[in-house]
């Protein structure tokens, strides 16, 4: 090394620093990349979410229809319980398919579920329509919930997702099914009779909302529920309506005219939740450009480098000895 030039001595340092940036800028394409694919696999997660979240609404809707109907044989609930298992079937064909040509892994499991489950969804269908005076209500109930809580597996093993599915959009589905067990159970009394599992039942899912509001919702989600759902005239007068029925009072309300301010009231949570998932996919959409630019950029660069390296790098060796 002593026998070296100075010419040598620096030209061997600057083409070791130059190598070691190189590869240190080879790192960070690789660490972009990576963070590049984790957002088109979030991408891919929060679509599939989205598709779900629209087939368990669905599927609220019908165990609700399905349950106050098979307790009361009322035709109000009969007609719209036939509409909305059509409207449940599309959602499930749609589904399948994104599931199909799915790579992620829950897919498999989900799919496996649904091959499970579909074949028990069509045999409670014919016995709700052929069998409705011998079926139990809280059998055909807890069949649809039963379903909707294996469908929740997708959240519960989907850790890629962003936190806005953990604080946000999973407590939201799981309020809105709570809802909609509301929403079926007093349909049932305000038909038949407000027994004490009515009663029960009210005040069990009255209890979760609680947890899930108090545990899970976040200070400013909170807030748009209050001022869109909870406090509008249609919120207070559900809210007096269960108030009522908790404590023993008597309600001047059809279980027809309840069915319909109570999905109302679902249906703006629905709005709410699938406004956040639009945000969260605008969002990913909006990582996902910007890291693309900067893959393309970081790549230009290291070929520019290299391209200098590999022109001046063996003639100026050549002049230094």
């Amino acid at each position: 090394m002593r026998s070296l030039s100075l010419k040598v001595k620096l030209f061997l340092i600057l083409t070791i620093s130059l190598m070691a940036f190189l590869l240190n800028f080879t790192f960070i394409i690789h660490s972009t990349y990576k963070e590049y694919k984790t957002a088109k696999i979030e991408q891919e997660y929060t679509i599939m979410a989205k598709s779900l979240i629209e087939l368990i609404h669905e599927i609220a809707k019908e165990r609700g229809l399905s349950t106050v109907y098979v307790a009361s044989r009322r035709d109000f609930f009969k007609n719209k319980m036939l509409i909305e298992r059509n409207i449940l079937d599309g959602k499930l064909v749609k589904f399948e398919d994104s599931l199909k040509k799915s790579n992620l892994t829950i897919a498999k499991k989900i799919t496996e579920i649904l091959q499970k489950e579909k074949e028990k969804l069509y045999k409670i269908r014919n016995k709700t329509v052929i069998d409705a005076e011998r079926t139990n209500y809280v059998e055909v109930f807890n069949f649809y919930s039963g379903l909707i809580e294996s469908l929740y597996t997708f959240f519960k093993n989907s850790k890629i997702l962003s936190g806005n599915f953990e604080h946000e959009i999973y407590p939201l589905d799981r309020l809105k099914n709570i809802e909609g067990k509301l929403r079926a159970f007093i349909a049932v009394g305000l038909a038949t009779k407000i027994d004490n599992l009515i009663i029960q039942k009210i005040n069990e899912y009255c209890n979760e909302k609680k947890l899930i509001f108090t545990s899970h919702i976040t200070e400013d989600l909170n807030k748009i529920l209050q001022r869109r759902v909870y406090k509008t005239p249609i919120g207070i007068k559900i809210h007096q309506i269960i108030t009522k029925l908790k404590n023993g009072e008597k309600v001047n309300i059809t279980p027809e005219e309840w069915w319909k301010i109570k999905t109302r009231q679902i249906d703006e949570l629905y709005k709410i939740e699938l406004n956040i998932i639009d945000h969260t996919l605008k969002t990913i959409s909006t990582k996902q450009e910007i890291l693309r630019k900067r893959l393309i950029g970081e790549f230009f660069f290291l070929f520019y480098i290299s391209c200098i390296i590999d022109n001046s790098g063996c003639s100026n060796f050549k002049r230094c000895i």
